[in-house]
């Protein structure tokens, strides 16, 4: 006795493959590449539909060897289907990593392997939006390595890089997860404080500095004098808060501070509000460290 279950379920999985087709055209629509293999899935769904309208007619009216025939060709399809899902499923992937490689190249310095300028001025204002939204705390850091050009100067422009890397890496193990650090321009480095108010964004940057201060950023083995070299940084300060509630009213707060805190001697920590800078350790500049001793360069 004949059953209609299985000619049922033949036409459902017939309507599940339309609406598979409908969801295949819109990503041929949208998709930029493989569109070609896209067309060829679309066929080989038009193809199923068509056996499985097929084996069910055949079923229900008893057209037997048809039905084999049917059966074995839809097989042999959902085999073929399967590979090829498969192979564009590996070029999917490739080009999604291919895609996030070109976006993480688009927003980090390739030398530092920090975020560059452009997504700094993408985040600040994302920031800025969301201390406005949630009344959060909200703090911007801008360093500047003291003489850095006696550097190049000094050691050349190879090791000036590596000096560079060295403090990029020391900050970038020295802050937190959400902290977001990026090369603001040459030798200034920007630092971006979610949820942190203007007391700790002064602490913060009083421990960066004495630790870059105290970091062997070239190793003796790396000097032509066999002698380990020490930088100094300048650090400007600036929290959001009234008058200061834009990113450009930050940015500018934080660079006039650090521009006080390279006047009145670098290698110190200046906010914005600050009457007097903090006192650093030892001059500014750089350092060629022998033993226990230290000479400053000029």
């Amino acid at each position: 006795m004949k059953t209609t279950v299985i000619p049922t379920l033949a036409l459902i999985g017939a309507l599940v493959l339309v609406s598979a087709l409908r969801n295949i055209h819109r990503i041929r629509a949208e998709i930029p590449t493989n569109r070609g293999w896209w067309a060829v899935i679309e066929g080989g769904v038009v193809l199923f539909i068509a056996g499985y309208i097929a084996y069910a007619y055949s079923y229900a009216y008893g057209v037997y060897r048809f039905n084999d025939i049917v059966t074995t060709v839809v097989f042999l399809g959902g085999a073929l289907f399967v590979l090829l899902i498969s192979h564009i499923s590996h070029q999917a992937i490739e080009f999604l990593r291919q895609m996030a490689t070109l976006e993480r190249e688009a927003i980090t310095d390739p030398l530092m392997e920090i975020y560059n300028r452009r997504y700094l001025d993408r985040k600040l204002d994302d920031e800025v939006a969301r201390a406005h939204r949630y009344r959060t705390a909200l703090s911007v850091l801008l360093l500047d390595i003291d003489h850095f050009k006696r550097v190049n100067d000094t050691y050349g422009h190879d090791l000036g890089d590596r000096v560079l890397v060295r403090i990029g890496d020391y900050l970038k193990r020295s802050v937190r997860r959400s902290d977001i650090l990026g090369r603001y321009g040459g030798e200034e480095l920007l630092l971006i404080l979610p949820q942190t108010g203007r007391h700790r964004a002064l602490a913060l940057a009083e421990k960066l500095r004495r630790g870059i201060e105290a970091t062997e950023v070239l190793g003796p083995h790396e000097t032509r004098d066999s002698i380990p070299l020490h930088c100094t940084v300048s650090i400007g300060v600036a929290s959001f808060g009234t008058g200061v509630d834009t990113p450009e009213r930050l940015l500018k707060s934080v660079d006039e501070a650090l521009y006080r805190a390279k006047a009145e001697g670098r290698n110190r920590v200046c906010g914005r509000s600050s009457r007097r800078p903090r006192t650093p350790g030892h001059a500014p500049g750089i350092s060629r460290v022998r033993g226990l001793g230290e000479m400053a360069l000029t």
